[in-house]
C-alpha cells in the first residue's frame, strides 16, 4: 500500500487469491505449499490496507468472483456479501476508515 500511494493512480482494486482447477497452484496446494487465507485472515489484511490507503484513491474492489465449474478455493470467497459486511464491521470494530494512518511522506 505505501508503493501504491507512491504512484499517480485514480484506483485500485483488491482481490484475494483464487485457486482454479488444471493450475500449478493446485499441486502446490495440494502438496502443502500452499496454505489458503482464512476470510478472518484477509479481512484483517484488507483493513490494514484500508487504513493506509490514500484517501483520494478510489477502492473500486474488495473480493472477485471465479467460475464456479474451475473454482477450487478459498470456498468462503463465494459469499461475497458476507465478506464485504465483515469488512465494514471490522473497520467499525477498530474505529478506522480509509487513509486513517495515510503516511504522506
Amino acid at each position: 500500500i505505501d508503493f501504491i500511494n507512491k504512484l499517480n493512480i485514480d484506483g485500485i482494486k483488491i482481490h484475494l487469491l483464487h485457486v482454479m482447477h488444471d493450475t500449478k497452484l493446485v499441486n502446490q496446494l495440494n502438496n502443502g505449499f500452499l496454505k489458503l487465507l482464512s476470510m478472518d485472515e484477509y479481512i484483517e489484511i484488507v483493513t490494514e490496507q484500508i487504513q493506509r490507503l490514500n484517501k483520494n484513491i478510489v477502492i473500486h474492489r474488495l473480493t472477485g468472483d471465479a467460475p464456479s465449474d474451475i473454482f477450487i478455493g478459498p470456498i468462503w470467497s463465494k459469499k461475497k456479501t458476507i465478506v464485504l459486511n465483515n469488512i465494514d464491521k471490522e473497520l467499525v470494530k477498530k474505529n478506522t476508515w480509509q487513509g486513517k494512518t495515510y503516511d504522506i511522506t
